[in-house]
């Protein structure tokens, strides 16, 4: 069924499996009941002051490159995080208020957690001196 009354400006389609594609005065509504499909040969672009994607299973991006450019992110991912892959990090410190586990050996300063030494060692109450 195709419907429109241009004194609401609305134009409203809607096919016999209920998908429907609504136009009024300022949204545009695209309800489809099994997959919506978006293709471009080159760039699909959006510009909004806000854009919110729920997904009630997940949702996977299948791409080559995946760059992000704001002012802040932020994750709010209580059952975990899991990056696969190595991890560059550059412009700041890294702040954690948990516990940090590795597998492998970490440096700080050129220096290994698993291998450094300790000079000064003696028996009593002295301390070492740092390590090296």
């Amino acid at each position: 069924a195709i419907s429109l009354d241009s004194v609401a400006a609305l134009w409203l389609m809607i096919n016999t499996a209920k998908s429907m594609f609504k136009i009024d005065k300022k949204n545009v509504a695209i309800i489809a009941q099994d997959t919506f499909k978006l293709t471009a040969k080159k760039k699909i672009h959006m510009i909004c002051q806000d854009w919110l994607v729920q997904a009630n299973n997940s949702i996977s991006f299948q791409t080559q490159r995946w760059k992000v450019d704001t002012q802040t992110t932020e994750i709010n991912s209580p059952g975990g995080i899991k990056l696969v892959g190595p991890i560059t990090h550059s412009g700041g410190a890294i702040a954690t208020t948990g516990a940090i586990t590795a597998q492998k050996d970490g440096r700080g300063g050129g220096i290994s957690l698993m291998s450094h030494r300790h000079g000064g060692v003696s028996s009593g109450g002295s301390t070492t001196d740092g390590p090296q």
